[in-house]
């Protein structure tokens, strides 16, 4: 529910660098093509989200409509490394699911050092 009022742009947490923390959330968009994944299995992958950060706080992730209707199910995990996103896809089904190229939305918080 939370996620629903949260907007985009810069909050401050505390008074203090002592006692809190600023962060910005942000949006990205991007079209990816997620690998093929074989039956009855979680593998991890890497989505190309140009703008990510390492350390970003993923919040949000919208996946296009047409995988919801797979067998395949994708959560996003971190951001180790500038522009990618590190995601896990489960397949619980019999067959190989190879779901189509789309658009992710992934939401996320940035902190900031107080200034």
């Amino acid at each position: 529910m939370w996620r629903e009022q949260l907007s985009l742009g810069s909050v401050q947490i505390g008074e203090t660098a002592d006692g809190g923390f600023n962060f910005t959330v942000l949006k990205f968009t991007a079209s990816v093509d997620p690998a093929s994944i074989a039956a009855n299995t979680i593998a991890a992958q890497t989505f190309t989200i140009a703008g990510l950060v390492a350390g970003d706080l993923v919040v949000g992730f919208e996946q296009p409509p047409a995988w919801d209707a797979s067998a395949a199910a994708f959560t996003p995990l971190h951001c180790d490394t500038a522009d990618s996103l590190e995601v896990k896809g489960i397949n619980t089904s019999a067959g190989a699911v190879d779901v189509p190229a789309g658009s992710v939305t992934v939401t996320v918080l940035r902190l900031k050092p107080f200034a």
